[in-house]
């Protein structure tokens, strides 16, 4: 904004109509992060302040503050947490089960949740944490770098397997 001798600059009337105005009310951004058969999807959303409410209530946290010492203590449920992540996260999917295309709803989303391997609930909370950067200030530097220690396991299994797959085909 323009401002003359601590007066604001009104603009005309046709600079008004060639504005373009920036929408903030809520947010419209959808990812899809595609499991390892490069076919079936997951649609992550971008979470509004209204999303992120909602998953801190769902998320099973508890704060205990002991009046008489001072002291607070934390609760954390993490399969709960875990849980309340996806499903206010994806809004949708394309999934199959035994061949068959599965309806999305909440209520298949947290069957899923229930019986897919971790590895896949782990990475889908990665997309999901990547795409809503807010969620990544609850890690601490311990949690990050044990997730990468956890990366570079997984990656030294798979150099391995490679090198075995090799080695099998070379003979």
């Amino acid at each position: 904004m323009d401002f003359q001798q601590g007066h604001q600059v009104v603009p005309e009337a046709s600079d008004l109509e060639q504005t373009v105005w920036e929408d903030y009310w809520g947010v419209d951004d959808t990812y899809r992060h595609f499991l390892p058969d490069g076919k079936q999807w997951f649609d992550i959303k971008k979470m509004t302040e209204g999303d992120r409410a909602k998953y801190q209530r769902d998320s099973g946290m508890a704060m205990i503050m002991e009046r008489r010492t001072g002291d607070t203590r934390i609760n954390v449920d993490a399969a709960k947490d875990r849980q309340a992540l996806v499903l206010n996260s994806v809004e949708n999917w394309n999934l199959r089960r035994r061949g068959v295309m599965v309806p999305f709803n909440a209520g298949a989303l947290r069957d899923w949740v229930g019986n897919a391997s971790p590895a896949l609930v782990d990475e889908l909370i990665h997309r999901i944490r990547v795409h809503n950067p807010w969620l990544q200030e609850d890690l601490s530097v311990e949690e990050l770098e044990k997730e990468l220690q956890r990366i570079e396991e997984l990656l030294d299994q798979a150099k391995q397997r490679e090198a075995e797959k090799d080695f099998s085909t070379s003979r």
